[in-house]
């Protein structure tokens, strides 16, 4: 089933998990918003692999990146954690010292 994921407002994104014979696939896509150039719209950013003994990804991932593909890589590893697992974030209050 595919997903679509918004950031700030706008459909930037499509996710899907599919179950193969070697795992659960996830991937990450750019969606057709205008937002993306034509050449791009609907490309695969991020294809990863969960073997059941660990994840592998078919895009190699570079010691280096642009903050786009970061944050592309939180989007993804961020629906793969939330989808097996439940997450609660909260914020600590701060104390002061007297």
């Amino acid at each position: 089933m595919k997903q679509q994921i918004f950031v700030d407002g706008k459909h930037d994104y499509d996710f899907e998990e599919i179950t193969t014979s070697e795992g659960i696939l996830y991937i990450l896509s750019r969606s057709d918003s205008e937002e993306w150039s034509d050449d791009v719209k609907g490309k695969i950013i991020y294809s990863v692999l969960n073997t059941g003994d660990g994840f592998e990804f078919e895009q190699k991932i570079h010691r280096k990146m642009d903050y786009h593909d970061a944050f592309s890589l939180s989007v993804i590893l961020k629906k793969i954690s939330f989808n097996e697992s439940t997450v609660e974030i909260t914020q600590i209050p701060k104390i002061e010292l007297l």
